[in-house]
């Protein structure tokens, strides 16, 4: 059943003003991950072959540790040092050290 729009409640909607809002600048710092990236792939080389299976919680497992890590470190490097992309090479670090925790 479609809305009505003349049901009570309604003539209480308001359009909200956003020209307050501004966007705030995203400062990109080229570069700025390349310590952490190159520990990431560094360990990748250490990683070999072997697959390694995670499960994250009860909803969201990783079959191959190695090519997830491969993935999200790819999107890492592709936008280095701009914070919007910043979880990719978090979640790759995140893994990574549980890889860590289960075959020191």
């Amino acid at each position: 059943m479609p809305y009505n729009f003349t049901d009570p409640g309604w003539d209480k909607v308001r359009d909200y003003d956003t020209s307050d809002f501004k966007e705030q600048p995203v400062t990109v710092v080229p570069g700025a991950w390349d310590k952490e990236i190159s520990e990431v792939v560094a360990y990748l080389v250490t990683m070999g072959d072997r697959k390694v299976k995670l499960e994250v919680n009860q909803l969201f497992g990783i079959k191959d540790a190695r090519v997830y890590i491969e993935r999200e470190l790819e999107v890492a490097r592709a936008n280095n040092g701009n914070p919007t992309y910043r979880p990719y090479l978090n979640r790759a670090i995140s893994v990574m050290n549980q890889v860590k925790l289960m075959n020191p």
